[in-house]
């Protein structure tokens, strides 16, 4: 009987001890030292910028992240990542230029089990590196991401409190809805006058009306969401912007911000034509 109790002990201490120990950890620098703050599923991970950051003890699956940059002046990065258990990811954080337009993002540069750390390989690591980097760069045209143009100052909010480049405009593409997306600094002010809206519906309604005014990009529409209290009025605001959002490829980034599958399962309803049924998007 003591027996069993003492294994039972035993095992009940050896499990956390197991379950820490798959998980894993990422780092993200900038070749150009660019100072950023990097949020990993919505939590802060640095208080000052920095430009390596290095975030430990995450949990294997799915991970959101998105970097800040210290001058507001370049458009966020976000990416989706799938850790492994017991890995170390490295991503770097690189320009890329193509048709006019340029953007940063994050390319991965470096895997290994963190149980392997000890087998030293020998081999042209910087090679590799540059066919990792071609390989991103090649997938990042095939799925758009945020450019980084310089654009005036939001409307429907309050002036700014520092000056913004006049507009660049970017060349219109099918892949794109608006133009001009609103950069850091300029969302900033449009997420604060929100916030001052205490009523879900007039809320909703300032929403849309900045919506229309300025371009959001899909990452800046779940944010705006995420300040609605109720599912249903972030499902109305998720329809209404998807016909006037700067990336609708990636819409995705907008179902992080439901709490229910059936409210994704009724955005595609309501955004994606079926078999003898209609879009809700003329």
């Amino acid at each position: 009987m003591r027996l069993g109790l003492y294994i039972a002990i035993l095992i009940l201490g050896i499990l956390p001890f197991f379950a820490f120990s798959q998980n894993g950890e990422i780092q993200i620098y900038s070749g150009e030292k660019k100072s950023f703050t990097l949020f990993v599923d919505g939590l802060k991970e640095n208080e000052a910028p920095k430009w390596k950051v290095k975030v430990k003890n995450l949990l294997p699956g799915p991970h959101h992240l998105r970097v800040l940059f210290e001058n507001g002046q370049t458009s966020t990065i976000q990416k989706k990542i799938n850790l492994a258990p017991s890995s170390m990811l490295t991503y770097e954080i690189l320009l890329y230029e193509n048709t006019g337009r340029s953007w940063y993002d994050l390319t991965r540069v470096d895997s290994v089990l963190k149980q392997e750390i000890e087998i030293i390989v020998v081999q042209d690591i910087s090679e590799i590196k540059e066919l990792e980097k071609a390989d991103e760069k090649v997938d990042s045209l095939l799925e758009v991401n945020i450019p980084d143009p310089k654009i005036a100052a939001p409307n429907g909010v309050d002036s700014l409190s520092m000056q913004i480049d006049t507009a660049v405009t970017v060349v219109k593409d099918s892949l794109f809805q608006c133009a001009n997306p609103l950069l850091p600094l300029g969302f900033e002010l449009v997420i604060k006058q929100l916030k001052s809206e205490d009523y879900e519906d007039l809320l909703l309604d300032k929403a849309k009306k900045l919506a229309d005014l300025n371009c959001f990009s899909s990452i800046q529409i779940m944010e705006v969401m995420q300040l609605m209290q109720f599912e249903v009025t972030r499902l109305e605001f998720a329809i209404y912007c998807y016909k006037i959002c700067f990336d609708p490829v990636n819409y995705k980034f907008v179902e992080d911000a439901f709490e229910y599958q059936s409210s994704i399962d009724k955005l595609h309803d309501a955004l994606y034509a079926k078999p003898g049924r209609k879009s809700a998007i003329k």
